[in-house]
């Protein structure tokens, strides 16, 4: 018996270095969304996707560290395997080639048109009215299939960070800013003059969020686990709280069977609906 608890002990760091060698630091990266992924004044990283990725990885027993870069940089960033998680990414074909998404989103926007009070553009629904409008669209930021397929035909001047395409606005160098409620809304919520922006109804898009790592095979069993990790979150209601907590939106497929009340008047009140348009439009 003392042989036996002699190999036993004998074997415990072996078992520990096993366990810590599967152990890896990973680095998430993004652009700073309100709600989602935020670096506060203290330097303590908030959001939605803060609290996932902590628990995601504890879970998997790694440890997280993360960093705020233009979008377009933190999305090459991914690509290159130079930062192992990117945070946020709404999906598209192109990026399918470019990322390995985990599989369910984690929050829901709605892209939408960001105005001057009066201005009243040609906004009904169709890109074919609006081709001629002066619009500011983020670099690197997908809003949907159609407004992809009409890009070539529509006025816009990409602009690196969502503040220059609001200043841009706001001193009428363009009419229309595409972009999404969440990030706007809190944004000129900052500004002296923030009563002169308008969202336009109806929506661009509305899209799903999401975590991603690299393509390659270096990064398949990390996404694997992680997504395995984040469905159970899911099913488990636990995440549904979580987005209630943060006040974001849940999509329908991550927000298990609607169980939690909270998570459910979170969304409503994040997700109300565009008012009609008028019949007979201006």
């Amino acid at each position: 018996m003392s042989a036996l608890k002699h190999l036993l002990f004998a074997c415990l760091p072996i078992l520990g270095a096993a366990q810590s060698a599967t152990a890896a630091e990973r680095l998430a990266v993004g652009a700073r969304f309100d709600r989602i992924f935020e670096q506060g004044a203290d330097g303590q990283w908030r959001g939605l996707g803060v609290d996932v990725l902590r628990t995601l990885a504890a879970r998997a027993g790694d440890t997280v560290r993360f960093g705020i870069y233009p979008w377009a940089r933190a999305q090459a960033m991914v690509q290159r395997a130079q930062a192992d998680i990117l945070i946020g990414p709404y999906k598209s074909p192109e990026r399918d080639k470019q990322y390995a998404f985990v599989e369910l989103p984690f929050y829901r926007d709605r892209m939408v048109f960001y105005t001057r009070n009066g201005a009243n553009p040609p906004w009904r629904g169709e890109f074919g009215p609006i081709a001629a409008t002066r619009i500011a669209a983020v670099r690197g930021w997908h809003y949907g299939a159609r407004f992809d397929q009409a890009r070539p035909r529509l006025n816009i001047s990409e602009v690196n960070q969502l503040e220059h395409g609001v200043q841009m606005l706001m001193h009428g160098r363009v009419d229309l800013l595409a972009t999404n409620e969440r990030n706007n809304a809190a944004l000129i919520g900052t500004l002296r003059d923030s009563g002169r922006l308008a969202a336009l109804c109806p929506a661009i898009a509305q899209l799903d969020g999401y975590l991603a790592f690299p393509r390659g095979a270096g990064f398949a069993a990390a996404r694997d686990q992680y997504s395995a990790l984040f469905t159970e979150m899911v099913r488990s209601g636990e995440f549904a709280r979580l987005a209630a907590r943060h006040g974001v939106l849940a999509p329908a497929g991550a927000a298990a069977d609607g169980r939690s009340r909270e998570a459910g008047a979170s969304a409503a009140a994040y997700n109300k609906p565009c008012p009609a348009a008028p019949s007979n439009p201006p």
